[in-house]
């Protein structure tokens, strides 16, 4: 992930190659406080603050947009400080021209920490109407070495992910698309994965640590091509981030954190040459639970139905204009039990002047 966004000045990763503790930053800001989507599914939260929550294989992505500070309304509520958006590879994109069926296999390694990953995938379109996407991969490595050639203990890590893609289009203009996507990541860690600690101090602690995310995305879209009014997108996902710590100390105890998103979103876009303008509704319902073994557990939830409306014109070659407006109502039920609501309409303004190719202000 490091290698893969190194050429955006706005976007950091830390955690370096202990992927449980890797987190992408935006200006400083973490992916968990971001609007991150996979496929346009939210992402979840924070589950536990020395560990990311969010990672994916990058093998997988076909692309990835980042959108520093204060976004627009289509972003979705609690976009305050920018938004991450991963596209995840489809049939089309792996298939060579005149292809209708294709597999690879990939193997990559280091030989800092004796990494070695594997991949598999087949992919094919057996007609116009159907395409399809298999994938998995592994990876294995021990603990790696810092600058100064000291081992990095307990930084080994076994990532694996699975991936399920479909997409089906039952006449011109007509696309409906699933995806699910799987990922695993568990081992031994110290309870402060993401700090360099000192092994002797009791944050060093190793723990035996299990994460699972799942997304699955069902998605809609309808898009003639005789008529530039409709470009209607509809989409239902969920994701669902469980992470099992195992801690021994100060004594052995077996805690759970859960973060479960579920969301429907529908939209249109209609164009007019210069002007676009994309407009829809979408809800968010917010999980999350932590619990003992033996013990207590606490949850929260949120949810929030939001109306939004965004315009795009293109003044002219040089000159973008972006302006929106966003209207959120949300509830929240509290680890207390308390009720909160309340609403809110958000406005935006943006632009982007491009004097030449290779200079932008915005």
């Amino acid at each position: 992930m490091n290698e893969l966004l190194s050429r955006s000045p706005d976007v950091s990763v830390s955690g370096g190659n202990r992927t449980p503790a890797q987190r992408v930053y935006v200006r400083g800001v973490d992916d968990a406080r971001l609007t991150s989507t996979i496929n346009g599914a939210r992402t979840s939260g924070v589950i536990f603050p020395h560990n990311g929550s969010n990672g994916i294989d990058p093998f997988l992505l076909e692309r990835v947009e980042f959108e520093a500070g204060t976004v627009n309304a289509l972003s979705g509520p609690a976009t305050l400080g920018g938004a991450i958006r991963y596209e995840t590879r489809d049939a089309e994109d792996l298939l060579l021209p005149g292809q209708t069926f294709g597999g690879l296999l990939r193997f990559s390694g280091q030989t800092n920490g004796d990494q070695l990953t594997y991949g598999a995938a087949i992919y094919g379109r057996p007609d116009e109407r159907f395409s399809y996407v298999l994938y998995y991969s592994d990876t294995f490595a021990d603990n790696y070495e810092d600058g100064d050639g000291n081992e990095v203990t307990f930084s080994d890590n076994e990532p694996s992910t699975a991936m399920i893609d479909l997409d089906f289009r039952p006449a011109e203009g007509h696309e409906l698309s699933f995806t699910s996507i799987r990922r695993e990541d568990n081992g031994l860690r110290s309870f402060q994965a993401n700090f360099g600690v000192n092994p002797i101090l009791p944050p060093a602690t190793p723990e035996d640590q299990e994460l699972i995310q799942m997304t699955n995305v069902l998605s809609y879209r309808f898009n003639p091509a005789d008529n530039p009014m409709i470009d209607l997108q509809a989409r239902i996902y969920e994701n669902e981030t469980e992470l099992v710590r195992r801690p021994t100390f100060p004594f052995p105890s077996t805690i759970t954190g859960t973060w479960r998103t579920r969301g429907i979103e529908l939209r249109n876009t209609s164009d007019f040459d210069r002007f676009s303008l994309t407009y829809g509704v979408d809800y968010t319902e917010e999980f999350s639970l932590g619990e003992v073994a033996g013990g207590p557990s606490a949850s929260e939830t949120s949810r929030t139905f939001g109306a939004f409306v965004q315009g795009d014109f293109d003044i002219s070659d040089q000159l973008f204009v972006t302006a929106g407006l966003r209207f959120d109502a949300a509830s929240l039920t509290d680890i207390a039990g308390n009720e909160y609501e309340g609403g809110h309409i958000s406005p935006n303004i943006g632009f982007r002047y491009t004097p030449t190719d290779d200079l932008a202000f915005f």
